[in-house]
């Protein structure tokens, strides 16, 4: 079974090292912008098909726009941070 893992900071960290600090608005203010990404396990190709990344990330980087959540990586970039997270599972 794969380490669970977590994109943090540009880089892939084990689960249990991804922390976030005592002051983080969203931790304060329930600021947050999320988006559920359906990912499904084809066994015969052994690899995860997931449905319509793109425009998931196009509707979660609209939203964090409209709460003025500065986001540092481009719609491109976390397309291809969910592949090697998949690539990792």
């Amino acid at each position: 079974m794969a380490t669970p893992t977590a994109f943090m900071n540009g880089d892939y960290v084990p689960l249990e090292e991804a922390k976030v600090g005592i002051m983080t608005h969203a931790l304060h203010y329930g600021t947050a912008v999320f988006e559920g990404i359906r990912g499904n396990w084809n066994p015969e190709h052994e690899t995860m098909y997931i449905y319509k990344l793109r425009e998931h990330y196009e509707r979660l980087l609209r939203g964090c726009k409209m709460l003025w959540i500065d986001v540092p990586y481009t719609l491109d970039e976390h397309c291809e941070d969910t592949a090697g997270m998949g690539e990792r599972s």
